[in-house]
């Protein structure tokens, strides 16, 4: 129990850097809005890192007004609202929408008052895109229209009942590019489901500013109308016992779907595929619960991709489940420090093996070799700790006081059976490195600047304040990776809002230990929504 509490602490730690504890906690204020648009209140919480069992919590309001989250653990919050004008439960960026400034700190179940922030309704362009979309199936539901764009506009929706016209209309869009896809709402629960209606545009939509593109067609399909299909068989000669299943995940109008191969054979088919590529992945259902479970037997070719014409039928797939990955990470581990005790490492990696333990033994000293074996294809970060008590840690707080230490460059990428070597880094026993740089705004704006420094590290979470535009340092660092984000608080109330400038760095940015990250520096305004 012990050491499966100390995997989920570290999952929780890598997954996304900061603490959470305690059960106590709450979190209350209120949500103002001037405008003329109306609709209910959707307020959320995230807890930095989230609770496994509600990583976000959310409730509904009537109208703007008062809200509260109560029986929260101690930790890191953040909180933001939209008002969701057309009911489709999605923010969109032609509905009013807000956020508290600030990261919110609960320490000893602390009851966190006067949270306030105002939701805004944001710019709007002049552009439109609109069409009709056309069925031909038996289903019937309200049909919803979607445009995600890499713009000013990265995201808004309309909708209506199928049955007169069947015509929509996008607008407010800002210049740029976009994709349009929609769905009909079989059964009324505002989210598109796997056995729904669903079509798309199959080119992108680039629209310059002001401009109106009309008579953008859009036909929906049944998952039946589908006529592709991927076909083969699953092997498992292990131990374990279940119903063995076969995922197709893919960027097509049918992203997902799961059979169960013949419990003799292990042939499978999975029918009704749009084209598209596909990822395939089998596992075996050892607990019946119909999903994967970490530690159940699965497949490692499912980074392959396969290509799915109109109407092909693909045949002859041939998966092998293992009880465990086939690759090794291994390196060196450098500590200089006087803490005595096992050091424990692991890598979190986006796979099949999501956390791969494994230890370094200190003999002279060092480099400690360490190898994780064990590991499935997928991206890794790798870090290690010195447990000096004999007893795993069992909570975020443990690890983070005890020596530690990440490997700094890219995610590590492990292939199927492949050894990746020379993956070295250094445990520290105490924050001593800096981050530095300018923040750099426009003349003619000015105000107090909020920073940001949000790490996989032992800080995992630093913050402070300029009177304006400048220099800024933060210190005492721990060696990691972090994005450095700034908002400028020109209006001076305190709290960011959707038309201040605002910035933050575009990838992760690597500090050693003991050491200065200087030049990190940003332009405010070159991120902003509007």
């Amino acid at each position: 129990m012990k050491r499966k509490k100390f995997f989920f602490a570290m999952v929780a730690l890598l997954l996304v850097p900061f603490a959470l504890i305690g059960q106590d906690g709450a979190i209350q204020g209120t949500i103002a809005y001037t405008g003329d648009q109306a609709g209910p209140i959707v307020v959320a919480t995230l807890a930095i890192p989230p609770d496994l069992n509600e990583p976000l919590k959310m409730d509904t309001l009537v109208t703007p007004g008062e809200y509260s989250f109560q029986n929260l653990s101690d930790g890191t919050y953040f909180v933001a609202a939209f008002m969701d004008v057309n009911v489709d439960g999605l923010p969109g960026f032609d509905e009013p929408i807000g956020l508290f400034p600030g990261a919110i700190v609960i320490e000893n179940s602390s009851q966190m008052t006067d949270i306030d922030f105002a939701i805004d309704q944001l710019s709007r362009g002049s552009g439109k895109i609109s069409g009709q979309v056309h069925y031909t199936g038996a289903n019937t539901g309200e049909v919803h229209v979607y445009a995600f764009g890499l713009t000013k506009t990265p995201f808004t929706s309309t909708h209506f009942t199928f049955g007169g016209d069947n015509v929509y209309s996008l607008d407010g869009l800002f210049g740029g590019e976009y994709l349009i896809v929609a769905f009909m709402d079989v059964n009324g629960n505002g989210s598109p489901e796997l056995n729904e209606p669903v079509g798309m545009v199959e080119e992108k939509i680039t629209i310059d500013e002001g401009e109106v593109i009309e008579n953008i067609e859009i036909t929906l399909f049944d998952a039946e109308m589908h006529s592709g299909s991927i076909a083969g068989v699953a092997v498992y000669n292990g131990l374990q016992a279940g119903d063995i299943h076969v995922a197709s995940i893919g960027l097509s109008l049918t992203p997902l779907n799961d059979v169960v191969a013949d419990a003799q054979t292990g042939e499978f088919t999975i029918p009704h595929l749009a084209p598209g590529t596909y990822h395939l992945f089998a596992y075996v259902d050892v607990d019946s619960s119909g999903g994967f479970d970490v530690g159940e037997p699965f497949s490692e070719s499912y980074l392959d991709t396969i290509s799915v014409a109109i109407g092909e039928q693909i045949e002859g797939m041939e998966l092998e489940l293992v009880d465990r990955g086939s690759g090794t990470i291994k390196g060196n581990i450098t500590y200089t420090g006087t803490e005595q005790g096992l050091i424990i490492c692991a890598a979190l990696g986006l796979s099949a093996t999501p956390l791969a333990p494994g230890f370094a033994f200190r003999l002279g000293d060092g480099p400690y070799p360490y190898v994780i074996s064990g590991v499935a294809p997928g991206y890794y970060t790798v870090a290690g700790m010195i447990n000096s008590s004999g007893d795993l840690p069992s909570d975020i707080d443990e690890i983070l006081e005890s020596p530690l230490g990440f490997y700094l460059d890219d995610f590590v990428f492990v292939a199927q059976g492949d050894t990746v070597s020379e993956i070295d880094f250094t445990i520290e026993d105490s924050a001593n490195s800096v981050i530095s740089g300018n923040i750099v705004a426009p003349e003619e704006v000015h105000g107090k600047v909020y920073l940001f420094a949000l790490g996989i590290s032992k800080t995992p979470f630093l913050q402070q304040t300029l009177d304006d535009a400048g220099a800024y340092q933060f210190l005492p660092v721990g060696a990691g990776k972090y994005i450095v984000a700034a908002f400028m608080d020109v209006n001076g109330d305190g709290k960011y809002t959707t038309d201040e400038p605002i910035a933050f760095t575009q990838k992760l940015q690597s500090v050693a230990t003991n050491s200065e990250r200087g030049g990190i520096n940003l332009q405010l305004g070159a991120n902003s929504l509007s």
